[in-house]
C-alpha cells in the first residue's frame, strides 16, 4: 500500500512538471533558439538510441526466460539456442519500438487529448 502511494506521488509530480509545447518551447523561452534546437537534437538522439537498445535488452531477458521455461512445460526437449534467443530479442524490440512510435505519432495527430490525469 505504501508503494502505491509513492508511485501515485511520483505520477502526480511528473504530471505537474509537464510543460505545454515540450522541451523546445521551454528551453527557447529560457535560453534562446540555438540552445533549444541543440536540446531537442540531443533528446531525439537519446530516443533513437535508448528505445531500441532497451527493447533488445528486454527481449534478451524474455528469450532467456522462455528458454528456461519451455523445457519445464514439455514444449521443447532442450533450452533454446542463442540464435533463437536473439531472434526473440529482435522481434520484441521491433514490436515495442513500433508500438511506441505509433502511440507518439497518434498523440501528435491529436494533441487535444490530455495524457496526464490525476
Amino acid at each position: 500500500m505504501l508503494f502505491s502511494y509513492a508511485v501515485r506521488a511520483v505520477y502526480v509530480e511528473s504530471c505537474s512538471m509537464f510543460v505545454r509545447g515540450g522541451v523546445y518551447r521551454a528551453v527557447k523561452q529560457s535560453l534562446g533558439g540555438t540552445l533549444a534546437k541543440f536540446s531537442v537534437s540531443a533528446l531525439m538522439f537519446d530516443y533513437i538510441l535508448t528505445g531500441p537498445i532497451s527493447g533488445v535488452s528486454a527481449g534478451q531477458y524474455l528469450g532467456g526466460l522462455l528458454s528456461e521455461l519451455l523445457p519445464y512445460a514439455k514444449l521443447t526437449s532442450a533450452p533454446l539456442s542463442q540464435g533463437a534467443i536473439n531472434l526473440i530479442a529482435i522481434c520484441f524490440a521491433v514490436i515495442v519500438t513500433v508500438y511506441f512510435w505509433w502511440e507518439n505519432t497518434r498523440a501528435s495527430r491529436n494533441p487535444a487529448k490530455k495524457r496526464c490525469t490525476s
